[in-house]
Protein backbone atom coordinates (compact mmCIF):
# COMPACT_ATOMS: atom_id res chain seq x y z
CA UNK A 1 0.00 0.00 0.00
CA UNK A 2 2.86 2.26 -0.73
CA UNK A 3 0.80 3.89 -3.33
CA UNK A 4 -1.99 5.62 -0.81
CA UNK A 5 -4.24 2.93 -2.65
CA UNK A 6 -5.72 0.14 -0.19
CA UNK A 7 -8.74 -0.04 -2.65
CA UNK A 8 -6.47 -1.56 -5.04
CA UNK A 9 -4.36 -3.27 -2.68
CA UNK A 10 -7.45 -4.67 -1.35
CA UNK A 11 -8.32 -6.11 -4.73
CA UNK A 12 -5.29 -8.12 -5.33
CA UNK A 13 -4.98 -9.31 -2.57
CA UNK A 14 -8.30 -10.81 -2.38
CA UNK A 15 -8.05 -12.21 -5.99
CA UNK A 16 -7.90 -15.43 -6.75
CA UNK A 17 -4.51 -15.21 -8.58
CA UNK A 18 -2.93 -13.82 -5.08
CA UNK A 19 -4.43 -16.57 -3.53
CA UNK A 20 -3.98 -19.87 -5.28
CA UNK A 21 -0.27 -18.74 -5.40
CA UNK A 22 -0.41 -18.28 -1.84
CA UNK A 23 -1.39 -21.42 -1.10
CA UNK A 24 0.68 -22.89 -3.33
CA UNK A 25 3.77 -21.40 -1.61
CA UNK A 26 2.45 -22.26 2.21
CA UNK A 27 3.41 -26.27 1.84
CA UNK A 28 6.62 -27.59 1.79
CA UNK A 29 4.85 -29.65 -1.69
CA UNK A 30 2.25 -28.39 -3.58
CA UNK A 31 0.07 -30.91 -4.89
CA UNK A 32 -1.28 -31.67 -7.84
CA UNK A 33 -4.47 -29.59 -7.22
CA UNK A 34 -2.97 -26.31 -5.65
CA UNK A 35 -0.39 -26.13 -9.04
CA UNK A 36 -3.81 -26.79 -11.56
CA UNK A 37 -5.45 -24.23 -9.05
CA UNK A 38 -2.52 -21.37 -9.91
CA UNK A 39 -2.68 -22.84 -13.36
CA UNK A 40 -5.90 -22.30 -14.03
CA UNK A 41 -6.18 -18.51 -12.10
CA UNK A 42 -3.45 -17.19 -14.12
CA UNK A 43 -5.05 -18.38 -17.56
CA UNK A 44 -7.97 -17.13 -16.85
CA UNK A 45 -9.77 -20.16 -16.69
CA UNK A 46 -12.87 -21.53 -14.48
CA UNK A 47 -12.23 -23.43 -11.70
CA UNK A 48 -13.89 -26.83 -12.22
CA UNK A 49 -16.97 -28.41 -10.84
CA UNK A 50 -17.62 -30.54 -8.36
CA UNK A 51 -16.42 -33.90 -9.50
CA UNK A 52 -13.93 -33.02 -12.46
CA UNK A 53 -11.58 -31.59 -10.01
CA UNK A 54 -8.59 -34.42 -9.87
CA UNK A 55 -8.04 -34.84 -5.54
CA UNK A 56 -4.57 -36.86 -5.77
CA UNK A 57 -1.42 -36.60 -7.49
CA UNK A 58 -2.27 -40.68 -8.23
CA UNK A 59 -5.69 -39.47 -9.71
CA UNK A 60 -4.06 -36.75 -11.85
CA UNK A 61 -1.35 -39.78 -12.81
CA UNK A 62 -4.33 -41.91 -13.86
CA UNK A 63 -6.11 -39.28 -16.12
CA UNK A 64 -3.20 -38.39 -17.97
CA UNK A 65 -2.01 -42.10 -18.36
CA UNK A 66 -5.61 -42.59 -20.12
CA UNK A 67 -6.03 -39.33 -21.59
CA UNK A 68 -2.20 -40.42 -23.82
CA UNK A 69 -2.23 -44.26 -23.50
CA UNK A 70 -1.59 -44.18 -27.10
CA UNK A 71 1.53 -41.86 -27.50
CA UNK A 72 4.48 -44.68 -27.87
CA UNK A 73 7.29 -41.71 -25.56
CA UNK A 74 5.15 -42.44 -22.40
CA UNK A 75 4.68 -46.30 -22.84
CA UNK A 76 8.24 -46.42 -23.52
CA UNK A 77 8.84 -44.35 -20.16
CA UNK A 78 6.15 -46.52 -18.05
CA UNK A 79 7.76 -49.45 -19.37
CA UNK A 80 11.22 -48.08 -18.15
CA UNK A 81 10.33 -46.77 -14.91
CA UNK A 82 8.53 -50.87 -14.80
CA UNK A 83 11.41 -52.03 -15.12
CA UNK A 84 13.51 -50.33 -12.53
CA UNK A 85 10.94 -50.58 -9.86
CA UNK A 86 10.04 -54.55 -11.39
CA UNK A 87 6.23 -53.45 -10.71
CA UNK A 88 4.17 -54.29 -14.10
CA UNK A 89 3.41 -51.39 -16.54
CA UNK A 90 -0.44 -50.11 -15.81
Amino acid sequence: MRLGRPDLADLVKNSKKYRRLVELTQGPFPSIKEVRHVQRAFRGEPDPKDGDQVETDDDWRSQMKAKFEGDVGLQVVLARHAAGNGQAVA
